[in-house]
């Protein structure tokens, strides 16, 4: 089959080219972007002819201009890595179009071939490879021409052709166009997503025994990054297309899960040792799962056969005591079921956005669902070994697919509840004649932020901890001392009781006295109290923004502190009430006079994924609590 798509896809797109030859340097030299640009795409062509059987050949075409010196050294070299189980990849074409409008090709020794060695910091080994072009000599004025055939050795799931085309990018694109070829009668299901300009201009077309799908997109301006938006491909405008709807979807990863969930006498005995006396069927859930998370080794990364979809078998995961993240879900749920609860797998991307529109299967994770018999339903990351609650809180508000013999559409986890990811941080405060503080602050975290005090604490040894809560109490005030630290658990790797964190503070010069005043601030006001701080902080130093903001997760802080003053004190002047609400975000200070004065701060973030239009709102809840920083307390010494 692959052999009688191959000529379609190369007379399509030397048809193209041909347009193009003898007037590429002219196309680069006329190649212009009246807004900043290091460099300008001046043609993308992407051109795929598919079988029934989810095999494809395809056929990139790219002419690319450098602008600048920067321009330049990013169009010196280009990358493509592939799985070599699946893809072949040749380069048809390299050439640089030089500013004096000679083209010069780019030489074979210039295109290497090679094993990947690393991404994202990880080590890779097996059939990962990366094919590699460098182009010398490319200079402000230069363009540089690729053509890059694409060739499946096998589908990564049998009878389906999936995938999605991006039509913006961090540089300007004069001209875009995607072409879908298949046989006429195979049913190919398409959508356009996140084209509010409507630049995207569609076009089928019957000839012979094939049908024909063309998207062309022209002048489309470039995506300038900002910091902590959301990832490019939730709001570009793109393509997506597909030959299979969920459901399908849902039970074709079915027949490949399924027979993997095979056990031996070994696990068996495992699951026995774990449940024993245990007649709960949460606790027997959640006991597994803390095995799973924290007993059975996270690799990263796996090649192989049918990789990203299809597990190694649950009972050669076992026997290793290492796995991806298909494995570790797959023999969770394969333990699970030796235990009597109901379980299966669950496919999702964590790191962005899923669209409904057509099933294009670009998950990234697995994890694992149950039902226990009193209908509730649970879903677990076992690659994540410090969440009490089992799915980490940056899961939430993206979309999974459940993999069930009966399939699934495509489904969405809520939005959860700030309250999931909460601390409270109480403190108790004693103030002196002299102006001197000493504090206990006690820090009660749950969901996202016991996971995080997990893992920075995990990560620290005897001094670095000490010298961390140091910080945190000179965030109070300069001069502040840590006098102790206590943390419980002993063991952090213990989730079947919550982070309890102690501090001890002392600090000589915290108030001033004034003859008969004292005046301070409440400690309960220093940022270092919360080390979620530094997220809102980073996201909203921008006026305003173009893009979404991805939060990962919604949460509360609040600060509760009871502030004693010397004996024979009052409060004779305090802050009023200061209170920023809406449907974003809320910041609320109070204070209560008395003895003990009672000072209340909180921050809640209601939503996780803030859209352009609404990040106004987050960023004028940000800045008032940062102005409400400022409110001093007035103590008087009262008469008698």
């Amino acid at each position: 089959m692959l052999r009688l798509l191959l000529p379609l896809v190369l007379i399509t797109q030397t048809l193209f080219s041909l347009t193009l030859k003898g007037n590429i340097a002219k196309r680069v030299a006329d190649a212009k972007w009246e807004g900043f640009a290091n460099t300008i795409t001046v043609a993308q062509i992407e051109s795929t002819d598919f079988s029934p059987d989810g095999n494809y050949v395809s056929f990139l075409y790219q002419l690319k201009k450098a602008v600048t010196m920067t321009g330049a050294k990013e169009l010196g070299s280009f990358s493509f890595p592939y799985d070599s189980l699946y893809w072949s990849v040749e380069i048809k074409r390299a050439r640089i179009i030089k500013p004096s409008g000679e083209i010069v090709s780019v030489d074979t020794g210039s295109i290497k071939d090679e094993p990947m060695k690393s991404m994202f910091g990880l080590i890779f080994y097996g059939s990962l490879r990366e094919k590699t072009i460098n182009f010398a000599g490319v200079e402000p004025g230069s363009g540089i021409e690729l053509e890059v055939l694409y060739r499946t050795k096998k589908p990564r799931i049998e009878g389906v052709f999936d995938g999605k085309s991006i039509m913006q990018d961090e540089e300007p694109i004069l001209y875009c166009r995607t072409v879908i070829t298949g046989p006429k009668g195979v049913r190919l299901f398409t959508a356009v997503v996140n084209d509010t300009a409507g630049r995207i201009k569609f076009e089928q077309k019957e000839r012979g025994k094939k049908q024909k799908f063309v998207w062309e997109s022209s002048d489309v301006p470039p995506i300038i990054a900002e910091k902590g938006m959301a990832p490019e491909e939730d709001f570009v405008p793109q393509v997506l297309y597909s030959t299979t709807t969920w459901r399908e979807l849902s039970k074709k990863v079915h027949e490949l899960v399924e027979p993997m969930m095979v056990s031996d006498s070994l696990m068996e005995a495992k699951v026995k040792e774990l449940i024993n006396g245990v007649d709960d069927e949460e606790e027997r859930m959640r006991r597994i799962f803390y095995y799973v998370a924290q007993e059975i080794r996270y690799v990263g990364l796996s090649l192989g056969e049918r990789e990203g979809i299809q597990p190694h078998p649950a009972v050669s995961t076992f026997a290793r005591q290492e796995g991806v993240c298909k494995d570790k879900a797959t023999l969770l749920a394969t333990m699970l079921r030796l235990a009597g609860i109901d379980a299966y797998t669950v496919l999702t991307n964590p790191t962005g956005r899923i669209f409904k529109d057509v099933a294009v299967s670009h998950f990234s994770h697995m994890v694992t669902a149950a039902r226990l018999k009193n209908g509730k339903l649970y879903f677990m990351d076992s690659t994540d070994e410090y969440a009490r609650d089992l799915l980490p809180a940056y899961s939430y508000n993206k979309e999974y697919l459940p993999i069930l013999p009966e399939g699934s559409d495509l489904l969405s986890f809520p939005l959860q509840n700030p309250d999931e990811n909460s601390e409270t941080v109480y403190i108790r405060t004693k103030i002196s004649f002299d102006g001197s503080l000493n504090a206990e602050v006690q820090f009660k975290p749950k969901g996202f932020y016991d996971e995080l005090w997990r893992m920075i604490l995990m990560r620290l040894e005897g001094e670095q901890k000490k010298q961390f809560f140091t910080k945190i109490a000179k965030s109070i005030h300069p001069e502040s001392r840590l006098e102790s630290f206590t943390i419980e658990p002993q063991h952090l790797k213990d989730l079947s009781r919550p982070v309890s964190i102690l501090l001890k503070i002392s600090c000589q010069n915290y108030a001033i006295p004034a003859g008969k005043y004292i005046m301070l601030k409440p400690a309960g006001y220093a940022s270092g109290l919360n080390i979620l701080d530094f997220l809102l902080e980073t996201l909203t130093t921008l006026e305003k923004r173009s893009y979404p903001v991805d939060m990962n997760l919604t949460y509360s802080h609040t600060v509760v502190e009871e502030i004693s003053p010397p004996v024979g004190f009052g409060v004779e002047l305090m802050p009023d009430e200061r209170v920023c609400d809406n449907e974003i975000a809320l910041y609320r200070i109070s204070l209560e006079g008395g003895s003990p004065i009672i000072f209340k701060c909180s921050f809640v973030l209601k939503n996780s994924y803030i859209q352009p239009q609404d990040y106004f709102k987050l960023k004028s809840v940000a800045d008032c609590s940062r102005s409400g920083e400022k409110g001093f307390i007035f103590l008087v010494k009262e008469e008698k």
